[in-house]
Order: C-alpha cells, then sequence, then structure tokens
C-alpha cells in the first residue's frame, strides 16, 4: 500500500519551458512522438516552399520589365543557361507557372500542415485526459478521500485543456520558428544587407517584446491557476450545499463571493488577450516603414532601376510572409508562458497515473473469479489516517458469517464508513487482520484476493449517484 511512503517526483518544478516540453516528449509514446518529428519535418518543407515562392518573384518581374536584365544575371548564366535560348514568350510563361504552382502548393500545404496540426494536437489531449482521468480513478482509497473533488475537476476540465492548447502552441511555434529563419535566409541569399537589416529590426523587436511581456504574463499565469482552482472549488463547495444555501437564504452571499473570483479570472483572461495581440499593431506600423525605407535605399543605390524594382518586390513578398510567422511564433510563445503552470501541475499528475496504471495492470493480469462466501473475520483490527495522531478504530473483532444480517450503530464521525471501506478491502488496516474464509486479505500483499473479494460483494450507498445512461447500464 502508499500510506506510508511519500512519492516524489522532483524537488522543485522547472518552470522553464523547454524542460516541460522535453518532459511530455518523453512521457507520449513513440508512435505520438514520430508524429512530432513528422511535424517538423512538414515544417520546413513549408518554409521552403514559402522561401522559393518569392524568390521566383525576381525573374518573373525582370522578365515582364527588362529581359536584358534577366540576360545580364550571374545565377542565370552559371546555373540556369539553358532558359536563354528560350523565346521571350515561353520564358514568361515558365516563370509564371512556376510562381503560381509554388505559390498554390505553399497554400496547400499550409493548410494541410494546419490540418495536421490540429489533429496531433487533438490526439494528445485524448492521451492526456484519457492518462489523467485513469490515474484519478485509480489512485490509493486514501488519496482520494483526502483529495478535493473540486481540484479533481479543475484538473480533468481545466488543467487538462490548458495542457493541450500548451502542446498545440508548441507546434505552432515550431512551425513559425522555422518558417521564419527559412524565409530570413533566403532573403540572404537575394540581399544581405537587406535581411541583416531586416533580422534586426524584426526579430529584435519582437524579442524586445517579449522579454518584457514575460515578466506580465507569468504573474498572469500564475494568477490564473490560482484564480481557477478557487472558481471550480467555490461553484463545487456551493452545488454541494444547495440545501444549506436555500434554509440559511445565502444564495447571493455565495454569488458575491464567485462573482468576486470570476472577476479576477475574466481580467487575467483580458490582460493576456491583449498582450497577445497588441504587439501585431505596431509591427505592421514600423513593417510599412520599413518596406518604404529599403525599397527607397535600394532605389538611390541600384545602377539600375528596373533591377531595384524586382528587388523591392521580392523583399516586400517576402516581409508579407515573415510577419505572419513571427506572428504566430510569438502569439504561440506567449500562450504557452501564461499557461505553464498549469501545464506543470498536470505533469507529475501524468507521472502518478503511469504508476497507478502499471501496478492496476500488474493486479488485474489473472482473471478475477467471484469468491463463494463463508465467513468474514476482523481480529485486533486497528486504524488510523496517515499522519493522524489518534486511531480512528481501535482493536476490532468480529465475525460474519454466511446468512447473518448485521448493522453498526454509531455517532457521526465515529468510524462506520472507514470500517465498511476495511471490510469491502479499499484500505488497509494499520494493525489486526481481515480474515475472508479464513485467509488473510492482505498476507504477501496478494491483490488478486481483494480483487475478487471486491467483485463478489454489492454497495448501496446513503446517496444515489445514477449515470446519465441507461438503466441496464446504471444497474450493471
Amino acid at each position: 500500500m502508499l500510506k506510508n511512503k511519500k512519492i516524489r517526483f522532483t524537488k522543485k518544478k522547472d518552470e522553464r519551458i523547454l524542460p516541460i516540453l522535453f518532459n511530455f516528449f518523453f512521457y507520449f509514446p513513440l508512435k505520438v512522438r514520430i508524429k512530432i518529428i513528422i511535424s517538423f519535418v512538414l515544417s520546413l518543407f513549408s518554409g521552403l516552399l514559402e522561401s522559393i515562392s518569392f524568390a521566383l518573384v525576381i525573374p518573373f518581374i525582370l522578365t515582364l520589365i527588362s529581359p536584358d536584365s534577366l540576360l545580364k544575371s550571374e545565377f542565370i548564366n552559371r546555373n540556369l543557361q539553358f532558359l536563354l535560348s528560350l523565346p521571350l514568350n515561353r520564358l514568361i510563361f515558365l516563370f509564371f507557372i512556376a510562381l503560381l504552382i509554388t505559390n498554390i502548393l505553399s497554400a496547400c500545404f499550409k493548410r494541410f500542415i494546419l490540418k495536421y496540426t490540429l489533429d496531433l494536437a487533438a490526439n494528445i489531449g485524448i492521451l492526456i485526459a484519457k492518462d489523467t482521468f485513469s490515474g484519478l480513478l485509480k489512485r490509493n482509497f486514501l488519496e482520494f478521500k483526502a483529495s478535493s473533488k473540486g481540484d479533481d475537476i479543475n484538473l480533468l476540465v481545466n488543467q487538462v485543456n490548458n495542457s493541450v492548447g500548451f502542446m498545440s502552441n508548441a507546434l505552432f511555434l515550431l512551425s513559425g520558428i522555422i518558417s521564419s529563419l527559412i524565409i530570413v535566409s533566403a532573403v540572404f541569399l537575394i540581399s544581405f544587407k537587406i535581411s541583416f537589416l531586416t533580422i534586426i529590426i524584426f526579430i529584435g523587436l519582437y524579442l524586445l517584446i517579449g522579454s518584457r511581456a514575460n515578466i506580465k504574463l507569468t504573474k498572469i499565469g500564475t494568477n490564473q491557476v490560482r484564480s481557477t482552482n478557487k472558481y471550480v472549488r467555490l461553484i463545487n463547495e456551493s452545488l454541494g450545499s444547495y440545501r444549506w444555501i436555500l434554509l440559511m437564504d445565502l444564495s447571493q452571499f455565495f454569488t458575491n463571493k464567485v462573482a468576486k473570483v470570476a472577476k479576477e479570472f475574466r481580467y487575467d483572461q483580458a490582460q493576456n488577450q491583449f498582450l497577445l495581440k497588441a504587439p501585431k499593431f505596431s509591427i505592421e506600423l514600423i513593417a510599412l516603414t520599413t518596406i518604404s525605407t529599403v525599397s527607397y535605399y535600394i532605389y538611390l543605390n541600384s545602377e539600375n532601376p528596373l533591377k531595384a524594382l524586382s528587388l523591392m518586390s521580392a523583399v516586400a513578398l517576402a516581409l508579407q510572409k515573415l510577419l505572419p510567422n513571427l506572428q504566430l511564433s510569438y502569439s504561440s510563445w506567449a500562450r504557452m508562458v501564461s499557461g505553464k503552470f498549469m501545464v506543470n501541475n498536470i505533469y507529475p499528475k501524468l507521472l502518478k497515473s503511469k504508476k497507478y496504471n502499471s501496478n492496476f495492470e500488474k493486479g488485474t493480469k489473472k482473471n478475477i473469479e467471484k469468491i463463494e462466501f463463508k465467513n468474514l473475520e476482523l481480529s485486533s483490527v486497528c486504524f488510523n489516517f496517515p499522519n493522524g495522531k489518534n486511531s480512528l478504530l481501535e482493536n476490532i473483532n468480529f465475525k460474519i458469517e454466511k446468512g447473518e444480517f448485521i448493522g453498526f450503530i454509531g455517532k457521526s464521525g465515529g468510524g462506520k464508513s472507514t470500517l465498511f471501506d476495511l471490510i469491502m478491502g479499499f484500505i488497509e488496516p494499520s494493525n489486526g487482520k481481515i480474515l475472508l474464509n479464513n485467509l488473510d486479505l492482505y498476507k504477501n500483499k496478494d491483490s488478486s484476493l481483494i480483487s475478487s473479494w471486491k467483485r463478489s460483494i454489492s454497495l448501496v450507498p446513503q446517496e444515489i449517484y445514477l449515470f446519465n445512461s441507461t438503466i441496464s447500464e446504471n444497474i450493471a
């Protein structure tokens, strides 16, 4: 049993994004890890298509407005000399078709990657939700008793959803960074000075905005974890105390408390959305100014105005493709920063779930058969909760024979429910023995005997929970 053991995973949670991502990556099964790697490769290919699409703009425009400039191009003469033998009309048509096909492929491929990424995020979400819920159901009974039901609901709903969003944003961040780097590299091949200026202005600007927003996003993330826990716990407690609220006419009191917590949570959400979207408007203004400045610079320093025009067109197209990828990278990173605290809370739960599932599978490898009940005996049974000062039950002795009707009478909190938990095999006595048909339930920690015993008995609790399903499924 786990009652005398404290499970420790790390002394201190690492709140940096990369270690969190690595933890989750190696937690996922091999099939999911392969899909993540495929997503990386697809992002590389998408970035290459985007860079080719705007690189083709230069020869296409040159062919339209100044074929002589194209004939003097060192790159064409060195690598694509066969193009010079083609008629002008056919050459223009060739570049037009190449540009059109590349753009169509790029758009279709980006659509495919979006669908692939969202499907992958959904599969990751299913895996996290399944493992988390499975771990909660298979945990030690004493841990279940000590847990807050509101915290469990918050874990399964908000924190699982946040973890899925964290992983999907990580995939989008990866795609945005790869595409941005490839586009910048392609611009380097066109013009080193322009590329260097682009990197300094846009990437540097986003890094500056990110460094300033990081503190605020981190604070918002910690506040959201706290306020979400309070919000769900308060709602759960309020609905669980409904009779008392009606009796004491406390509906307005609890409504005000919920509204206060909701206000904190919603304001944090609004501030988070502002930090995500506000930089976009400043960047767009700077982008227009940069394009104008770069175009003017190219025009002043170019001996061939027509060649300068084609170069300006390619740079403008490159920036038009670069900005959405930079914004995607920034917004994905910002969401990850504000959501990393919820994700950090759920990872230890997944590790515990893996341990519980492993132990559960070991205990269910054998076929579980029902037991023919003859008698049940409690011999000198004592029980106290972990870290409890006094024993709740002391020196309990009795024997139940087949066919007998037994009732337990006692004051509230006297241990009646705990005694039934002991009899049903949910918890292990601190001292003494529980004998089923003269066999010790806990001898050699044989879980198969306990499992068979649980399969052989029924329970009618004080409060009946009916599943929102058919009658047959409720009584199965």
